[in-house]
């Protein structure tokens, strides 16, 4: 069976369409409820968003540095657990204002993009093209798992959430 291969105008577009409505729902709570906690695990909705924020930018981090030839040395490649990761960023992004927080999920897709837009959609889909995919994975299934998949499930959750609040 041939993997279904993502089309980068189609993956840019999905982006562009889940970033919207993670902002859209944020922008349609209260500011108490963005600080709230419990909102994921003991997490507020603000701290989901710094957690967002920081594997996006490493994601970001991991296509500029493919972009240059050198194997990533991002989150992907450390010998600690996603949930450990998550639990030192979380201890060093809490006490960050929601401010702060904000401005950067807001504006962190245009990076994403502008990075995207350096490859071609046969170079996104080929797990040969980089020596540490291992032939296993390629660049649009990163993208696809850490960004788009990563938003749409914490978004699910913060809905669930939301709705027991009334």
């Amino acid at each position: 069976m041939e993997t279904q291969l993502i089309d980068a105008r189609d993956l840019i577009q999905t982006l562009k369409e889940s970033h919207r409505s993670m902002l859209n729902f944020v922008d349609s709570l209260s500011a108490d409820q963005r600080l709230q906690p419990g909102a994921c695990g003991f997490w507020s909705v603000k701290d989901v968003l710094a957690h967002l924020l920081l594997w996006e930018s490493e994601t970001i981090k991991l296509l500029f540095q493919a972009r240059q030839g050198i194997k990533p040395s991002t989150v992907h490649f450390k010998k600690i657990s996603a949930d450990e990761q998550n639990a030192i960023w979380y201890e060093q992004f809490k006490d960050r204002s929601f401010d702060r927080v904000w401005g950067d999920y807001q504006i962190i897709r245009d990076q994403t993009i502008r990075r995207i837009k350096e490859y071609t959609s046969e170079e996104l889909n080929n797990p040969a093209l980089f020596g540490w995919l291992k032939g296993k994975n390629t660049l649009a299934k990163i993208i696809t798992s850490d960004i788009l998949d990563h938003e749409k499930e914490h978004l699910n959750g913060l809905i669930a959430w939301q709705k027991t609040l009334s």
